[in-house]
């Protein structure tokens, strides 16, 4: 709940008393299979190595417009092979023309060529030549960037690695991910390999479960590592509906070393992740914004079954459509046949309900982001986070979020209900009438972090089973600090420095300092609360508590950040830096403090974290951070007076 007005259904612990049931899955239609686009990636452990990514993006690519040779000769294909051999020192052997093709208005043939190696494919390895009608290459590029396009000389690889052997490799992989439904096939003793003979070093094997047509094409070739080495793999291709897998086994180490997904893209037009401001920000097409390490991407599968709707393994997000008799109500999900393109229009002049469809996709994505960031920092299966499959990593499943967005029964609030592991939580989002037309909170960032980290907070502090442990006085007043401090950390920016100051949600609040008594600020003429603030009588309901606890988090935050520097990638887990340490601090200490904290027990589970760490290496500026706010090393609670203390440690006085 982010407003100023108590959630009842927490206080009360009613997640006991609302059972949430999991719906009926239904399988769709299948997916239409882009095949002429790779468009997905995994890398699949520790030195791994990809064969497709950023590090090969194109970086020789030379718009020539004026012939760069004055070779005429008398076909195109001619000249672009010219053009291959004398600007890169290629022999006849050493590459092959893959496919051209001519756009007659352009007056231009294109050519796609491959590099071989020992007579195999290199299999990231391209050249895309250009050519004019008038045999003028216009022009050319070549992948990866940054290496010899062909290496030296290495000698052969010798191995025993055969394509069973590299299949079943496959099959290891997969069980070891916990992928178990893709692991339970058909035995390797019932494999036939057969051996095509019009392609050397192509095989088939069938039949293959594990392939939705009962067959896989095995193909030997190279990758190259981004120093230039070659490495000798199997290519299993293969057909797993809806997907289209290659993977590629290094034939000497016998392990994956990439995966590659042929599935078209999954597209959101959204206000992005991780600000998602309304107010200050414009919406555009994120495409497969999962976080490529974790088991569960995309975001529409759930097990063997993808959905083409807004629903997947983590988030079921949709609305009610209610009539006016209260009778008769309709879940509605927005839905894009099997293109898994959700590109909806919306015009903030218009009433919400005209573009319904932008704000549930705006609240799945923005749901799905913070599931599978939280996942990096702790929050996975095992310790309650919400999944309907869990892989076989532990925890209880089933319990895939239910965000609903425009619901018509509350405006200027929200509300996130956590029932223990195992039953789906529930986050509502409402409407705000602060301005004409309403504003819509699915579409606020700020908003949906702050319910979401509900969800976290709840299931972590106590154990996934106890989501109790933060509905009463002051344990309510931490929880939603701890949301409000999300979201704000969530904006910070590299080139901000500690005295920039946050609102929250000023967008749906209508008011440039947002919903708060204050903006979240290390400056005391900008936010003066302290420890001792929590006496007053206008500082006992809980989102006012949380003002205090999330901005001694914030002093908290800038101490790390001003000794470790700030990490604008939040998904890369590096706890060398100030900002990804502090967020995984917190995470951690929520996992350590007791059930029903008050503000002390939070202070001592973040310190104690950071010992568990780091051997405390920070402890003295965390120290510095909580006793600026009053919490320092004498600040006690006594019989039910909150008594602020600004000391810290004295080994910290010269530090």
């Amino acid at each position: 709940m982010i407003i100023a007005t108590y959630d009842t259904s927490r206080r009360t612990g009613s997640p006991f008393l609302s059972q949430v049931t999991t719906p009926t899955m239904v399988r769709p239609t299948w997916l239409v299979i882009i095949c002429t686009l790779i468009v997905s990636l995994s890398l699949l452990g520790q030195g791994h190595i990809a064969p497709f990514g950023n590090d090969y993006a194109l970086a020789s690519f030379q718009n020539i417009g004026v012939p760069v040779t004055n070779i005429y000769v008398d076909d195109a294909i001619t000249a672009a092979k010219v053009y291959v051999e004398h600007t890169w020192g290629l022999s006849a052997c050493d590459y092959q023309l893959q496919h051209y093709y001519r756009t007659p208005e352009l007056e231009l043939t294109s050519f796609y060529f491959v590099i071989l190696h020992q007579g195999h494919t290199v299999a990231n390895r391209f050249i895309s030549l250009h050519v004019h009608d008038n045999h003028t290459i216009v022009a050319a590029s070549i992948t990866p960037v940054g290496q010899p396009l062909y290496p030296a000389p290495q000698a052969p690889v010798k191995t025993k690695c055969s394509p069973k052997r590299a299949l079943r490799t496959v099959l290891a992989h997969f069980r070891n991910q916990g992928l178990d439904t893709m692991a339970q096939h058909t035995l390797p003793n019932q494999w036939v390999v057969i051996r095509n003979p019009e392609q050397p070093g192509v095989y088939e094997i069938s039949p293959v479960s594990l392939a939705s047509d009962g067959k896989v094409r095995a193909e030997e070739q190279y990758i190259s590592d981004p120093q230039g080495h070659l490495h000798r793999v199997w290519a299993l291709n293969f057909r797993r509906d809806p997907q289209w897998l290659t993977v590629y086994i290094d034939q000497t180490r016998m392990e994956v070393r990439a995966i590659l997904d042929w599935m078209s893209a999954a597209c959101y037009r959204v206000f992005p992740w991780p600000v998602g401001d309304p107010g200050s920000e414009k919406r555009s097409l994120e495409c497969n914004p999962w976080a490529n390490t974790l088991p569960n991407r995309p975001w529409h599968r759930i097990n063997d079954t993808t959905f083409y709707d807004t629903q997947g393994n983590n988030v079921r997000s949709e609305t009610i459509f209610q009539e006016a008799n209260h009778h008769n109500r309709t879940v509605f999900r927005p839905m894009d046949g099997t293109a898994l393109v959700f590109d909806f229009p919306f015009d903030p002049k218009q009433e919400p309900f005209t573009y319904v469809n932008a704000s549930i996709t705006n609240l799945f994505y923005h749901c799905n982001k913070m599931h599978d960031l939280f996942y990096i920092y702790g929050f996975n299966e095992e310790a309650g986070n919400f999944q309907m499959y869990n892989f076989g990593k532990g925890g209880r499943e089933g319990d895939a979020l239910i965000a609903y967005s425009q619901l018509h029964t509350e405006v200027n609030n929200a509300y996130f209900r956590t029932p223990p592991d195992g039953y789906s939580p529930t986050m509502w989002m409402f409407l705000w009438t602060y301005t004409t037309p309403a504003r819509d909170g699915s579409l606020d960032g700020s908003a949906i972090t702050h319910e979401y980290t509900h969800g976290l907070t709840a299931r972590l502090t106590g154990g996934p089973l106890n989501t109790y442990c933060l509905i009463l006085g002051e344990s309510a007043g931490l929880g939603e600090g701890w949301s409000d401090w999300v979201a704000i950390i969530l904006q910070v920016k590299p080139y901000h420095t500690r005295q920039v100051s946050f609102p929250m949600a000023p967008y749906l609040a209508d008011k440039v300092d947002g919903l708060r008594k204050h903006r979240y600020s290390v400056q005391f003429d900008v936010n003066p609360t302290t420890y001792g603030w929590l006496n007053r009588r206008d500082y006992q309901e809980p989102h006012n508590m949380g003002e205090i606890w999330a901005n001694v988090l914030y002093e908290v935050f800038w101490n790390l950040v001003d000794k470790h520097g700030f990490q604008h990638d939040w998904f890369s887990g590096n706890t060398t830096y100030g900002n990804i340490l502090a967020l995984q601090l917190v995470i951690d200490g929520l996992k350590l403090q007791p059930c029903f904290p008050d503000f002390l027990a939070a202070r001592d589970a973040i310190i104690l974290a950071d010992q568990l760490r780091t051997s405390g290496v920070n402890r003295c500026i965390i120290w510095r951070a909580f006793s600026k706010r009053g919490l320092g090393t004498s600040a006690n609670l006594t019989a039910g007076t909150h008594h602020e203390d600004f000391s810290f440690p004295a080994d910290c006085s010269a530090k």
